[in-house]
């Protein structure tokens, strides 16, 4: 077998001659190059790891901070709810609550652990005591390690629950002859119809608290109704922004008769723009006859006064939510709305009481809207006429088939000065919160 011969290989090393050629780098330079490049590594690694963990620590650092703010904001807004809470609870138990507030708009409460609670409770003139159905501003203040919130919301009154009956008695509601009922009746104590003949609409109910009594012939009945606490109204709210009457003297008595009195038109004197108008008979007795009264009248009187309708009248409310009739008078007073069988007429009286511009008209006698009379008992009889609206009494007679309530008028949802339920109810959508 042949073998290949393979030809000799020279190396020349230029060096063993002088001569110029490349120079090969020595071993131990090449380590030195390599260890600068791995220090140069190692630093920047280091470096950047510090970076990495300075910015970890600043991390958890800010994450503390917002866990802290946080925890701080929610046990804000718990405590700004206990304000809340406090408000509508304050208002609840205390029947002053609105001289209280007046005087002090603003109540500090420290709770338990951290933070602090400010509560104001004020209106926009800064009065709570002048008008009773003015929505409140209740606006809580919470201080918690230095974060303050500021909440607010709006809350007013409902109407007194008693605004929701055609009679509703401080005392007794009386039948003592024929009548029809299409309204629903309260009383505090009873409500009497022996030997009477009162016939019902489909509104009729006649409802008194556990331990009253209804006659078991006036259906249908409620013997468990809550035992409300009757309006006490503020007279001077009227008597403030009223016009007086001068009273006409007849006999011995005091009287409005072919009287027409409104907010636009007062055939007594001036005008007031809210149609109220008070007359004051002192001592003496009032009799109201052949008149049209649209607004509120006012009647003040002292002990034993009696204020009596016996001639045909119209008395209902003006444009503003506020009574038709008030009666203010002493003990032993007495009221009688005795409106005997016949029209209202313009020619005899000389009036043109439905505005048509003759006075050649009859018009049909009614009493409506909230009639309310302090410190007398009450009657309504004489004929067949109709009241509708809220009566609110002490003790009330009805007789002579008076009707009460048409079965579709009703005051539930009116709002007037001194027959709210004198809470607050916060308004739906009102809550804020307030920034700086």
């Amino acid at each position: 077998m042949n073998r290949r011969t393979w030809p000799k290989i020279h190396f020349h090393d230029s060096r063993a001659e002088g001569g110029g050629g490349a120079v090969v780098p020595r071993r131990g330079s090449r380590r030195t190059t390599r260890g600068v490049m791995l220090y140069g590594a190692t630093l920047m690694l280091s470096m950047l790891v510090a970076g990495m963990c300075i910015t970890l620590v600043s991390l958890q650092m800010a994450s503390r901070r917002m866990q802290t703010n946080l925890r701080d904001r929610r046990n804000g807004q718990e405590l700004s709810h206990s304000g809340m809470e406090f408000a509508l609870a304050t208002v609840q138990a205390d029947a002053a609550w609105r001289g209280t507030f007046t005087t002090n708009p603003t109540v500090s409460i420290k709770p338990d652990g951290l933070g602090r609670i400010d509560v104001t409770v004020a209106d926009d003139d800064g009065n709570l005591q002048d008008d009773d159905t003015e929505a409140a501003s209740v606006t809580v203040f919470t201080r918690v390690n230095g974060l303050e919130q500021t909440f607010a919301y709006a809350a007013k009154p409902h109407p007194s629950p008693t605004m929701a009956y055609g009679i509703a008695a401080r005392g007794t509601i009386t039948f003592t002859n024929s009548a029809k009922v299409d309204a629903p009746l309260y009383a505090k104590t009873s409500i009497i119809g022996a030997g009477a003949t009162v016939t019902t609409g489909s509104a009729a109910s006649f409802n008194v608290p556990t331990g009253g009594v209804i006659t078991a012939t006036l259906t249908p009945q409620n013997l468990n109704e809550e035992s409300y606490t009757m309006p006490a109204p503020d007279l001077n709210f009227y008597i403030n922004l009223g016009t007086a009457l001068p009273p006409t003297a007849k006999g011995s008595n005091w009287s409005i008769e072919g009287e027409k009195i409104t907010a636009a038109y007062n055939s007594i004197g001036a005008v007031n723009k809210y149609g109220i108008y008070v007359i004051d008979i002192g001592s003496k007795n009032l009799d109201i006859r052949d008149s049209l009264i649209e607004g509120t009248l006012v009647v003040l009187g002292s002990n034993g006064n009696k204020v009596k309708v016996d001639k045909p009248v119209i008395i209902r409310p003006g444009a503003n939510p506020y009574p038709s009739l008030i009666i203010s008078l002493g003990a032993g007073s007495s009221v009688d709305l005795m409106i005997p069988n016949s029209l209202l007429d313009e020619s005899s009286a000389a009036e043109d009481f439905n505005g048509d511009g003759d006075k050649a008209d009859t018009l049909t006698p009614s009493v409506s809207g909230l009639v309310y009379v302090s410190n007398a008992d009450t009657t309504l009889g004489s004929s067949v006429w109709t009241f509708t609206g809220c009566l609110q009494a002490g003790n009330v007679t009805v007789s002579d088939g008076v009707i009460l309530g048409d079965g579709t008028t009703n005051l539930a949802g009116q709002l007037s000065p001194g027959f709210t339920d004198n809470v607050l109810h916060p308004i739906s959508g009102s809550g804020v919160e307030v920034l700086p």
